[in-house]
C-alpha cells in the first residue's frame, strides 16, 4: 500500500507540479540493478557509494548539511516568514532536503 501511495505521489509531483522526484535520480531495474541518471552502476560502483554514504554520515559536514539546514528552514516557515513566499521557501528547503535524505536511503537499501 506504501509502495502504491509512493507512486502516485510522484506521479502527482512530476506531472502537476514538475517536481524533482527520487525516481528521476535513482531507480532499479527489474533485475535489481541500480540505473543512476540513466546509466547503470557496476556493484562495484554500488559498494563504494555505499561506503561514501557511511562515511558521509558519520562527519559533521552531514550534521551542517542535513540536521542544521532543516533547522533553519523550520525556523523560516515558522518564526521568520513575513510572507507566503518566505514559508514556501522554507517548504522547498525541507522538500529538497527530504529527496536527498530519499535518495541515500535507496542508495544505503540497495542489494
Amino acid at each position: 500500500m506504501l509502495n502504491l501511495k509512493n507512486i502516485i505521489r510522484n506521479w502527482c509531483l512530476k506531472h502537476c507540479f514538475n517536481c524533482l522526484v527520487v525516481d528521476d535520480i535513482v531507480s532499479f531495474d527489474k533485475l535489481g540493478n541500480c540505473i543512476l541518471r540513466g546509466q547503470k552502476l557496476s556493484p562495484q560502483e554500488l559498494k563504494n557509494v555505499k561506503e561514501e554514504i557511511n562515511f558521509l554520515q558519520d562527519s559533521i559536514l552531514w550534521k551542517i548539511l542535513s540536521v542544521y539546514v532543516a533547522q533553519e528552514a523550520r525556523k523560516l516557515i515558522f518564526e521568520k516568514s513575513q510572507n507566503f513566499e518566505e514559508v514556501l521557501s522554507g517548504k522547498l528547503m525541507l522538500y529538497n532536503l527530504n529527496v536527498q535524505l530519499k535518495i541515500i536511503e535507496k542508495l544505503r537499501n540497495s542489494k
